[in-house]
């Protein structure tokens, strides 16, 4: 038979995504494939193989459509194509980033990692797309933090949050918006303003101790008040 003039190794032991798999040799007999218990003729020629790259393991498993998962992640922004390489599916062996020729050996461990669907917002940080102009001040001693849109993203015509999933060839559109900063009457927004239970109904605003409006310009830490009289 085949398999008695096989060597020691019979088998080989491979790990992907942490799942042990373990893997025979493929046995050619004058070129064809065979199994071990063939029984050998005179003049027979006989190779045995094992996968000798991490793209023919997974052809021998029937597992090719796995690697199609290992491409870059893309979308189309405004037009442009944004490559995300953070995002892209990957191939890993023994944790170093590979390609699906790679060499594998008795033992290796194989890691798919797809790719990924991220949030907007990451999606933006990687664009270097601002989403949100922000600012924090502080007013009547406590930190507030003041948002606006500085663009928004549509996704077929729906308007998507900054939490939202992107998915790959996605296509999106940006809508920006125009900025005129932070004025005083913003900090109400986000403020929760008591009127004293007194007879003080007259009050000034104050910015950094000095008068102010309700449309001042605010900069970034500036301190407010309102003092009643």
């Amino acid at each position: 038979m085949s398999k008695d003039l096989l060597d020691a190794e019979t088998t080989r032991k491979y790990f992907i995504n942490g799942t042990q798999i373990e893997i025979s040799p493929e046995i050619l007999i004058n070129g064809k494939a065979a199994s071990a218990e063939y029984l050998l003729k005179d003049r027979d020629k006989l190779i045995y193989q094992f996968p000798d790259t991490i793209e023919s393991l997974f052809r021998s498993l029937s597992k090719e459509e796995c690697l199609t998962k290992i491409h870059p992640f893309s979308i189309m922004l405004d037009g442009k194509k944004l490559n995300a390489d953070s995002f892209s599916g990957k191939l890993f062996k023994n944790g170093i980033q590979s390609a699906k020729e790679a060499k594998i050996e008795n033992g290796d461990q194989i890691t798919v990692s797809p790719p990924q669907s991220p949030k907007l917002e990451e999606i933006a940080e990687s664009a270097g797309l601002k989403l949100v102009h922000s600012m924090t001040v502080y007013f009547n001693e406590k930190p507030i933090t003041m948002q606006k849109t500085a663009a928004e993203v549509y996704r077929n015509e729906t308007l998507l949050k900054i939490e939202d999933r992107v998915f790959e060839g996605d296509v999106l559109h940006i809508a920006k918006k125009q900025h005129s900063g932070f004025i005083f009457q913003d900090v109400f927004v986000k403020s929760d303003l008591q009127i004293p239970d007194s007879n003080k109904t007259r009050f000034t605003i104050l910015k950094n101790g000095v008068p102010a409006g309700f449309d001042t310009p605010l900069v970034e830490g500036d301190r407010l008040a309102i003092e009643w009289t």
